[in-house]
């Protein structure tokens, strides 16, 4: 019995419903293509995520040098955020029998694109830490870095990397490590670090 009148009242309601929206004009069983857009709203589709292929740069584990292992990046319109997600996706690691060039705990603790074209890293101290035992890694990571964001897939609107200076917690690395390269200027890229087989 309850349930019975559980179904009349329900089946009430929706007479009801459609009652009020044909009185409204609206079509009761037609459903709005964007439902939560007022009337005097001009609708935005959402922009489709964008990505493109990237060469990143890792070591070759058995030679010191570089090989690229081509990887699909979300792009945006900026330089600056499409340089972080490369940056994170070395640091996530290779996919491939390659060797990884950064720690996989290394922070992006600020970018900031120069209207030269240098893109200033500011990179957390896990970046250097392994790195500072040896000439060849050290030289490796910043190659590799350097080597991949100044390619043009990554480049967006404010322009192409140059070059790349480097800082460790905010500040010149060397003055806070001891760092086998001078890394007080900026880096420019070097393909000579690059083997294509």
């Amino acid at each position: 019995m309850a349930w019975g009148m559980f179904t009349l009242f329900l089946v009430f309601a929706l007479a009801f419903l459609v009652y009020e929206l044909l009185n409204q004009g609206q079509a009761p069983f037609s459903f709005a293509e964007h439902p939560f857009i007022a009337d005097d709203e001009d609708y935005v589709a959402p922009e489709a995520v964008r990505t493109r292929e990237v060469p990143l740069f890792f070591a070759v584990t058995d030679e010191p040098a570089l090989r690229a292992e081509r990887r699909s990046i979300e792009q945006g319109e900026s330089t600056v955020e499409n340089s972080r997600r490369v940056i994170d996706a070395l640091a996530s690691g290779p996919e491939s029998d390659l060797a990884p060039v950064l720690p996989e705990q290394t922070q992006v603790r600020g970018l900031y694109l120069l209207e030269d074209g240098e893109l200033v890293v500011d990179l957390s101290r896990e970046a250097f830490q392994d790195n500072a035992r040896s000439t060849t890694a050290e030289a490796l990571m910043v190659y590799s870095l350097v080597n991949t964001l100044t390619q043009a897939g990554v480049q967006g609107q404010e322009g192409a990397v140059r070059q790349v200076r480097f800082l460790l917690e905010g500040a010149p690395p060397h003055e806070s490590l001891a760092t086998h390269m001078d890394l007080g200027q900026p880096v420019r890229p070097d393909p000579s670090w690059n083997n294509p087989n």
